[in-house]
């Protein structure tokens, strides 16, 4: 999901990714984030629906650690 701030005016990006999972067993929901340069990104929100219901959850991107 390519988010390309560079050059533009917006200020809020999403991306819709409709499927179908049964996560009545589940005790959560784990999913990892490639992200080369989080810097023009406030936070995330990971939203799912449910039946007529939405649940969100929000989250900031971990500081970049440099690997030596």
């Amino acid at each position: 999901m390519p988010c390309n701030y560079q050059g533009t005016r917006i200020d809020r990006a999403s991306w819709d990714h409709p499927v179908r999972w049964d996560l009545t067993a589940a005790c959560g929901i784990q999913f990892e984030i490639a992200c080369e340069d989080a810097a023009p990104v406030s936070h995330f929100n990971l939203y799912l629906r449910s039946g007529g219901g939405w649940y969100v959850a929000g989250f900031a991107a971990p500081p970049r650690t440099s690997r030596r």
